[in-house]
């Protein structure tokens, strides 16, 4: 008598997981959003698993403008507003910046015009 796979009689199929199919595979920082802007840009960064994560803002001279996070951040796509301000809370003049991802021994760098 030939018997069949337990595969076939139960009707298994295998599909991917979409959750974890969107999950990030490398340290990314995406383009911000709008850019150029003029009261706020979003900024969406990835991670593929928990880690400590520092995004900060810079002028073109390299000064450190503003601290975004700088802490531990869970795996998965996350993402911050930037509204133009420093860290005293004063808005910053317009022309080119710099954001910075620091994850893991790397860093992934994007350029941000504020109108």
């Amino acid at each position: 008598m030939w018997k069949r796979p337990i595969s076939e009689i139960i009707g298994t199929t295998s599909t991917p997981d979409d959750a974890a199919a969107s999950l990030p595979n490398a340290i990314t920082l995406h383009a911000n959003y709008p850019n150029p802007f003029r009261e706020g840009t979003s900024i969406h960064y990835a991670l593929p698993r928990t880690m400590h994560a520092r995004l900060v803002v810079y002028d073109v001279a390299g000064r450190a403008v503003r601290t975004l996070v700088n802490g531990i951040q869970e795996r998965g796509v996350r993402q911050v507003t930037w509204d133009g301000r420093n860290a005293g809370g004063y808005q910053v003049s317009r022309g080119m910046y710099l954001v910075r991802l620091e994850a893991d021994g790397t860093s992934r760098n994007r350029k941000m015009i504020l109108e």
